[in-house]
């Protein structure tokens, strides 16, 4: 009996088109475009916007530069005993309180007298100031800064203090300048002397 051929047209199994199986895979969605205008780093997950930190302006950023400076000249004037300089360093009317360090408590002409007095007690002295916090309000600002004084007694011993200065600043024609300070004292090894014990150390 005659073996009949087999179609060769016919698709082998193995060819055959099978229906796509559904995945029991969840599909995970694709996320939402950044909103116009905001850059892929700055969109977060699930296309949230992430708040960036403010910027500052040059204005800003030179006020501070500034401020940062008055502060210093401030140190420079008492350690170098040009207290002229403290001139640029107040208003005429600024309000200035010592009183937590032993001192006194006026306006900045008589916290310059005193200034030069009780200072000359002192043969040698140094004043640090740093860690400062700067709030800026258009043309008026607050400061705080962390101060540590190391000064030599006239008998050679040393006297240590340090705390706070807090600051109101505002701005002048001529620049920032101190219109109050309160200064904040958190420690010290001994009461602010009255007279000189003992020649200056040569």
């Amino acid at each position: 009996m005659p073996v009949r051929a087999r179609n060769s047209s016919a698709c082998p199994e193995s060819a055959r088109p099978t229906r796509p199986r559904c995945s029991t895979a969840p599909r995970l969605a694709r996320p939402a475009a950044p909103a116009p205008g905001v850059s892929d780093c700055a969109a977060g997950r699930k296309g949230h916007v992430v708040d960036r930190p403010h910027r500052p302006t040059l204005e800003e950023l030179q006020d501070r530069f500034e401020i940062d400076e008055l502060l210093t000249r401030y140190a420079q004037a008492i350690d170098d005993r040009t207290f002229d300089l403290l001139d640029t360093v107040f208003t005429p009317d600024a309000q200035v309180d010592y009183v937590s360090a032993g001192g006194i408590a006026g306006d900045y002409p008589a916290i310059k007298a005193w200034l030069t007095d009780v200072l000359g007690l002192f043969p040698a002295y140094q004043h640090l100031v740093g860690n400062r916090r700067v709030a800026l309000d258009g043309d008026t600002a607050t400061a705080v800064s962390m101060f540590h004084n190391p000064m030599a007694m006239g008998d050679g011993t040393l006297f240590f203090c340090g705390g706070e200065y807090h600051d109101r600043l505002v701005r002048t024609p001529d620049g920032w300048r101190i219109a109050e300070r309160v200064e904040r004292t958190a420690y010290a090894t001994a009461a602010v002397p009255t007279t000189n014990p003992a020649p200056p150390v040569r």
